[in-house]
């Protein structure tokens, strides 16, 4: 894991090379593989978060040599190419998804991006797989208390979302924004706008779902933290108690149908 400065000796004529994080002009190149930074804080962050896991993939995503043999080599070539692109947008978003599970946001933050990358390559500018994309940045920023971008994001997602009006998946989509949306408006102290989308985000996962499914219980949960924030205990109370009779009924009809049971040796 070594980088080295960007010569003119290296930089072919009218070449330009920008930060894999940031977009400024790029330094330093990482020596692994075909990637550009604007500083070594850049670069370990990006090694850190994601590249370590794909630098092999990313040298054979960016070469740029002509492909040879015939027109079905050609085609077999770039389908190849194609899959390779999906398995890495895959690892790269579940990458970040881990990280901000562990609460280690600023890492998940190269993962997303490359992610957001990848999949405009591969559906183009205003698709809806773009929104996951969105929405995970979006998870980032807030994580690290960066409220403006994560806004920013939000907005993105949204305009996607009503780009494609007839998206099979937009309930869940819409159910997604809004419950980042809610998260937004807690972080900003704006509780009448958070409990709005909440329950924006509760109905769209009911219809989807049920009112009674684990998923729509997430919703349930927001909702009772946002009256607790603002001291209606028993609101909180109440929906909090909804969260737990899901689960317990969830649970109870897994261990019925599946003869499911934790073994002792998980329980100590």
């Amino acid at each position: 894991m070594t980088t080295s400065v960007i010569s003119s000796l290296y930089r072919p004529k009218g070449a330009k090379y920008e930060c894999e994080l940031c977009g400024k002009e790029a330094k330093i190149r990482c020596n692994e593989c075909p990637t550009y930074y604007c500083c070594p804080e850049h670069f370990d962050h990006d090694w850190r978060g994601i590249r370590e896991l794909i630098a092999k993939d990313t040298t054979l995503l960016r070469e740029r040599t002509q492909a040879l043999g015939s027109v079905e080599d050609k085609e077999r070539g770039e389908a190849e190419l194609l899959n390779i692109k999906e398995e890495v947008r895959h690892i790269c978003s579940e990458t970040a998804k881990g990280f901000l599970i562990r609460e280690e946001c600023f890492l998940a933050i190269p993962g997303a991006l490359q992610a957001l990358k990848l999949t405009t390559e591969l559906f183009g500018a205003t698709s809806t797989e773009l929104v996951d994309s969105y929405l995970l940045l979006a998870e980032c920023n807030l994580g690290i208390g960066k409220l403006n971008v994560a806004e920013e994001f939000l907005g993105l997602a949204k305009w996607i979302i009503l780009k494609n009006p007839d998206a099979g998946n937009r309930p869940v989509l819409i159910s997604a924004l809004h419950r980042n949306f809610g998260r937004l408006y807690v972080a900003q102290d704006k509780h009448v706008e958070a409990l709005r989308s909440f329950a924006e985000d509760t109905y769209q996962t009911s219809s989807c779902f049920g009112p009674e499914d684990p998923r729509t219980a997430v919703a349930y949960f927001h909702m009772g933290k946002v009256f607790h924030i603002t001291g209606e205990r028993t609101k909180a109370d109440s929906f909090f108690t909804t969260v737990i009779c899901i689960y317990a009924r969830w649970f109870e009809k897994r261990i019925d149908t599946d003869g499911w049971l934790p073994e002792v040796t998980q329980l100590v």
